[in-house]
């Protein structure tokens, strides 16, 4: 593994690959019991938390919420492309998203990309392999079906664990797959008129991740997905039809070219050199549409209403971890890129329809997520941003510490679990005002819950026509109602507790 392909393995990697630390193996990757020691002793709680947080979400086969049916045909397929059925693990352990989560392919993909394939090697192969589509020509597929799944995230992670595994039968499954996807994004997405690829952003299901303009026909709905069936006047012809063009979708196409080649060379095959010409135009495509030469950033989206220059952080993070960015612009990606207190937002700034005068307010979108921080903190490390990467990485630390794991996302400025707020969610299209009716604390912490209750009772006199997700520690359950008398869906995701109104 050379050193660019190590340390663009985020998370778990970024901080055994970080001077603060040093990880130590008793055994071979396989049987791996790693721990860290580090001059913050944070930073080694938090490791062994993050370990814990993993295990605890490895599950049997039969225990996560996917199509057994669906299953039985794709896992043909794999056994069809790798020769064996050994590629299959044994018990098929999964691991999943979170508490009361599922499998999701971006989850996954990102979870195989920090090197969850050290701790959890046969249920990260599990995960890769029950997320796998199957399309309408019998073809597996990955990130092209479906906003959740949305990018190339999936052969990132393939890649990644196939350096911490070498399982070759894993191998052909996952070029297999790459290449299968890229030819239907090709024939689907492509948008030859620019050179880039349309669809949602990765990982950028929710409406919150999208500007106003991209609201404005979809009141109460919480799932970008749904855009084409509101805006048939408007939506692409083909495939999934939303004519947006974001970039870190475009950069994990890009990386997925590149990573379909050095499958080819790894597994001894002729490699086709059409694919890093594609390559070389969507990287010429990506910095002539996206770059902003006045800001010294990447845009986030380039689409017919006009575009938006607002920072994504996961693909400014892509664009100098792929090598998209050259050295000067990496250097002033670090230099300028919007950077919270608590650490790099997804989104930023804040989508107007979301200001308010209170500050603690924010958009889900907007606040910090875990799976954002781990491939910015790896490009600022590469751009030899020590600085960058150390101040993620404390920060994640200490917060873990203190909540005893790692939450979903956080407030951007005072670092609580926090989910923002942004509409929808709940399938309705009709949305009332929300009020906090009570809140109880258990346990050895009691959560304040004041901000909470100010803001949902703003939302109430502003007769706001949107849903709050409201998120806090494992210690704290709400139980919230709606205007209507609509009691409020609960789900308990990863420790905590999230409702949707």
């Amino acid at each position: 593994m050379n050193r660019r392909d190590f340390i663009k393995t985020s998370g778990l990697a970024a901080i055994s690959a970080s001077a603060l630390a040093t990880v130590h193996a008793a055994e071979s990757p396989a049987k791996l019991h790693p721990y860290v020691t580090a001059g913050d002793p944070n930073i080694s709680r938090a490791f062994r938390i993050a370990v814990g947080d993993i295990a605890s979400n490895v599950l049997p086969f039969q225990a996560v919420p996917i199509s057994k049916n669906n299953w039985v045909k794709i896992s043909a397929q794999v056994v069809k492309i790798a020769g064996t059925g050994d590629v299959i693990p044994s018990r098929m352990p999964i691991l999943v998203a979170g508490l009361d989560y599922g499998v999701f392919q971006t989850d996954t993909g990102m979870h195989s990309w920090d090197g969850a394939g050290y701790l959890q090697s046969d249920a990260t192969t599990g995960a890769l392999l029950a997320t796998l589509q199957l399309g309408k020509d019998g073809r597996l597929l990955c990130g092209c079906e479906g906003t959740q799944s949305w990018g190339l995230t999936w052969t990132i992670g393939a890649w990644s664990h196939y350096l911490i595994t070498g399982n070759r039968p894993f191998l052909k499954v996952a070029l297999s797959v790459t290449l299968s996807t890229l030819d239907h994004l090709e024939h689907y997405e492509f948008d030859a008129g620019k050179n880039l690829f349309r669809g949602p952003a990765v990982g950028g299901d929710g409406i919150s991740h999208y500007p106003d303009v991209w609201v404005k026909s979809m009141s109460g709905i919480g799932h970008i997905a749904k855009w084409p069936e509101h805006n048939l006047d408007k939506k692409a012809a083909v495939g999934l039809g939303l004519p947006m063009h974001a970039l870190s979708t475009q950069c994990s196409i890009y990386e997925g070219y590149v990573l379909a080649g050095r499958m080819q060379r790894e597994l001894g095959l002729p490699e086709d050199a059409t694919l890093q010409e594609k390559a070389g135009r969507l990287k010429a495509a990506i910095n002539r549409h996206f770059w902003r030469e006045d800001a010294g950033i990447y845009r986030y989206l380039v689409d017919p209403f006009g575009g938006s220059d607002q920072q994504e952080g996961l693909g400014n993070a892509f664009a100098v971890l792929f090598g998209i960015a050259s050295p000067e612009q990496a250097q002033r990606v670090c230099a300028n890129i919007h950077i919270a207190p608590q650490g790099i937002p997804w989104i930023w700034p804040v989508c107007p329809r979301y200001v308010t005068s209170d500050p603690k307010t924010v958009a889900q979108r907007s606040n910090i997520w875990p799976l954002v921080n781990g491939p910015w903190s790896s490009a600022a490390a590469l751009s030899g941003r020590v600085d960058l990467f150390a101040l993620e990485l404390k920060k994640a630390a200490d917060r873990a510490c203190r909540d005893n794991q790692f939450a979903e996302m956080y407030h951007p400025v005072s670092g609580e679990i926090y989910g923002g707020i942004q509409e929808g969610m709940t399938g309705r299209k009709r949305r009332r005002s929300c009020g906090l009716c009570r809140g109880t604390a258990w346990g050895q912490r009691r959560a304040n819950t004041r901000s909470h209750r100010e803001t949902l009772s703003r939302c109430r006199r502003e007769r706001r026509h949107q849903s709050l997700a409201v998120m806090r520690t494992k210690h704290l359950q709400f139980d919230c109602v709606c205007a209507d008398g609509a009691t409020g869906a609960l789900r308990r995701e990863a420790g905590y507790q999230r409702h949707f109104l």
